[in-house]
């Protein structure tokens, strides 16, 4: 019998995590209907579990809950599942260049890199792990975070400019000066704000939308800092 071939690591996987009940037990090198319905149920069961733990729900058992195998299990089969989806939206993700001019591949670590560019990267990850709302709100503090340092840097007041907005550094007196007079990156600017403030006040926003809320806070980054 000739070994099944997948498109993609990650489905060549899925099909070997399914040749197993539960991780270490094996329900055979073939599946069949019965052994694909019991791993669904399990699946289904695990879910409703580890969502206990992240908000409410029933309690799996300290036999099944408390098994970091049977957890690792359950995860390695979700963040499979969850592949193709992750390189959907990091193919979308624009190749752009960072302020100075060099390659923007991100460092291992942060190291010296800024408040912004940390605030940036991590609301990158959560775009591409199918986190839309953190990545919203983190995009909105990178573009806040980014202000603040271009306006400190023109000599501006610090303590003022720390409590500023991004509506409000863009339309202050004094903060205006220091930064660019480019209606298109106002308008970005005030989109990222206001995209933040309905999803940690309003309504959840969806996976689409919060890839234009990022692309926009970088956009207004690059804008304000190469000017």
């Amino acid at each position: 019998m000739e070994p099944v071939k997948h498109a993609t690591l990650s489905e060549h996987l899925l099909y070997e995590a399914s040749k197993y009940v539960l991780y270490p037990h094996r329900s055979g090198e073939r599946r069949t209907k019965t052994t694909m319905e019991l791993r669904e149920l399990l699946d289904r069961m695990f879910a409703e579990g580890i969502e206990g733990r992240r908000t409410f729900g029933p309690y799996m058992g300290d036999e099944i809950g408390n098994d970091p195998v049977s957890l690792d299990d359950i995860y390695c089969r979700e963040r499979l599942h969850a592949v193709p989806e992750m390189v959907r939206v990091t193919l979308k993700l624009k190749a752009l260049q960072s302020p100075d001019g060099s390659a923007a591949a991100a460092p291992q670590g942060s190291g010296d890199k800024p408040e912004w560019w940390i605030y940036l990267r991590e609301s990158a990850n959560c775009l591409i792990l199918g986190l839309p709302q953190a990545s919203v709100a983190l995009a909105r503090a990178a573009v806040e975070s980014c202000l603040r340092v271009v306006c400190v840097r023109a000599g501006l007041d610090e303590d003022k400019v720390r409590r500023l907005d991004i509506h409000e550094l863009f339309n202050d007196p004094d903060m205006r000066k220091a930064l660019p007079e480019d209606w298109v990156a106002r308008k970005r600017a005030n989109d990222v704000r206001i995209a933040a403030n309905s999803v940690l006040h309003d309504t959840p926003i969806g996976a689409e939308k919060a890839l234009d809320v990022y692309e926009a806070a970088r956009a207004v980054i690059l804008k304000v800092t190469s000017s």
